[in-house]
């Protein structure tokens, strides 16, 4: 029952700020092609470095125990901390346009990482991308499209109401609301920092076996 209120509750925000949705998944997506793009626009150097730092972290980790938990924390307080971010931009109304550099960013550091791995690695890169880095990158994009959204949504309806001199009474629902929105999706989150700590590194070290 609650599962479907709040499924219904999405599916009307999705409905009601289509553009805004649309809007934010075409600045991650910009985000993504110019990193896959820039990896081709390395030089000899840079490319022979980042090679360098890879062959140095797949060999670390084969030869080290992994902190699981380590990975876990550190996990949690960067995502945590994007989203304490996200929100307080669109409080801050005057911020918000920020969030869409930080959704771009996120979207080149995703199509830099895999653009490189693919580059590198050829089959293995794909298939470390595949299995070992795409399943939390999807939840967490997923959620900080979500978190955007309502981020700016939020700050929308703040403009348009002191544009239109209408007088707020329900601000204080609204941030309430709001503010509930922002904490469930950063729980969500937790379920992709179990995946990048507990199962991403024992899916990569299965697959560095064979290379």
């Amino acid at each position: 029952m609650l599962f479907s209120m709040i499924l219904d509750y999405f599916k009307k925000h999705v409905k009601d700020y289509l553009t805004l949705y649309t809007v934010v998944s075409c600045g991650f997506l910009i985000g993504i092609f110019i990193g896959a793009f820039t990896v081709n626009e390395l030089n000899m150097h840079q490319e022979r470095e980042l090679v360098s730092y890879l062959k140095g972290f797949f060999s670390f980790l084969r030869s080290t125990e992994i902190e699981n938990l380590s990975i876990f924390r550190q996990s949690i307080i960067n995502n945590t901390q994007i989203m304490l971010l996200i929100y307080f931009l669109g409080i801050s109304v005057i911020g918000a346009p920020l969030v869409l550099i930080i959704l771009a960013f996120e979207g080149f550091t995703i199509g830099f990482t895999v653009g490189l791995l693919a580059k590198e690695l050829a089959g293995f890169g794909v298939l470390i991308s595949f299995f070992a880095v795409l399943p939390h990158v999807i939840i967490n994009v997923t959620v900080l499209i979500i978190a955007s959204v309502f981020a700016l949504s939020f700050t929308i309806e703040i403009i348009l109401k002191k544009a239109n001199k209408i007088k707020n009474n329900k601000f204080a629902n609204q941030l309430i609301t709001y503010s509930f929105v922002q904490i469930c999706l950063t729980c969500i989150l937790v379920v992709a920092s179990v995946f990048e700590a507990f199962v991403a590194p024992f899916v990569m070290t299965l697959i560095l076996r064979f290379i």
